[in-house]
């Protein structure tokens, strides 16, 4: 029952216990049993807004006005951010009187598909899966016939042959395929996060510090920062991969050399403005940028950065796509500005922690 993909519940009403298989708290970003089974708990990891709808499809089928629900809300994750979710769910024991003692069904995460500006998954999802669909079967298909040929290699002698060693060769296909499926979790929002407070500043001195380790002289590096900033919540490790990702974006921008620049800055938001800027909430940010001195990009370009498979390299990738869905993990957006000749910049905004943790 566990290895599904969805995740399965099983309320008892009379008693306000509940069963959960791992995938429904895997999908909560929880361990197993990780957290209450309890009819309290769950009412109130609904999103307030979507509360009292969400009872009321319930209490329709405990109530016998209908046979079965099904219904999308927002569920608080372990690490304070809201999952978009669909429960569907019937009824699977009655009292004479025909109302419902224990209610049954699946919860599916559909936040991939989910903005706060979109109550409801757009068109262009589907096309947006079926692009998906195509870039996986490509890359998997290049790996598999990679590892079918270094196989066929290996069968053939026992020598390595003139291309390399084929069980090497093996050994980096597999890596590579176990790294592809790790982006797709990261770009879907199915990793679990482990987040705490963290002060942009140390982590960017520190990216900094082994960029110019492995730049060297072709390319500059600086930084600047204020004397105090908010820390952000967000899992420090995963921030630091999507950093890196940036950075090796800019690195690949400049083959001839030129200036790598980070800054962070506090900033307040409006409503105005983020209802101008796609993605974008009110409220207090930390920004962080990273602006390049590389051959930039035309519009064209822009549109289609942040898809999945998206490359101007030769060979597709879920670099872009994999940072851009991690930052929204960290309830934050990116934002680029480029033009082809003058650079680029990838921008960063993060929740600033309001609870005078400014260093």
């Amino acid at each position: 029952m566990d290895a599904i993909s969805e995740g399965i519940w099983d309320w008892n009403l009379g008693s306000g216990l509940g069963f959960f298989n791992d995938q429904y708290y895997s999908i909560l970003g929880y361990e197993p049993r990780g957290f209450p089974s309890s009819r309290q708990w769950w009412v109130e990891s609904v999103h307030q807004e979507d509360r009292e709808r969400v009872l009321a499809r319930e209490l329709e089928c405990i109530e016998n006005r209908s046979q079965d629900f099904e219904v999308e809300c927002r569920r608080r994750a372990k690490n304070g951010t809201w999952k978009w979710v669909q429960i569907r769910g019937g009824a699977s024991w009655r009292s004479r009187d025909g109302r419902a003692v224990r209610l049954a069904g699946i919860m599916v995460d559909i936040s991939q598909w989910k903005r706060p500006e979109e109550p409801n998954p757009p068109l262009a999802g589907m096309t947006s899966s079926v692009e998906l669909v195509k870039g996986l079967a490509g890359c998997f298909n290049d790996i598999f016939s990679a590892i079918l040929l270094n196989l066929s290699q290996v069968q053939r002698t026992a020598q390595a042959p003139e291309t390399g060693d084929p069980w090497r060769n093996l050994e980096v296909l597999t890596r590579r395929a176990a790294e592809l499926i790790e982006q797709l979790q990261d770009f879907s929002g199915q990793r679990i996060l482990h987040t705490e407070p963290v002060d942009l500043r140390e982590t960017v001195w520190k990216l900094g510090f082994e960029l110019r380790q492995i730049l060297g002289e072709r390319i500059t590096v600086t930084i600047a920062h204020p004397d105090r900033l908010p820390k952000v919540l967000a899992d420090r490790a995963v921030l630091e991969k999507v950093l890196l990702q940036l950075s090796n974006n800019a690195r690949d921008a400049m083959p001839d050399g030129g200036k790598l620049h980070f800054e962070l800055r506090a900033e307040s938001v409006s409503a105005p403005l983020a209802k101008a800027r796609p993605g974008a909430r009110s409220g207090q940010f930390v920004c962080l940028s990273i602006g390049d001195t590389g051959a930039g990009m035309d519009d064209s370009i822009l549109k289609k950065i942040f898809k999945p498979f998206f490359t101007t390299k030769g060979s597709g990738g879920m670099g872009l796509a994999m940072a851009h869905g991690l930052v929204q993990q960290f309830q934050g957006w990116i934002e680029v500005e480029s033009r082809v000749g003058e650079g680029s910049t990838f921008r960063i905004y993060l929740p600033a922690l309001d609870d005078g943790s400014a260093a």
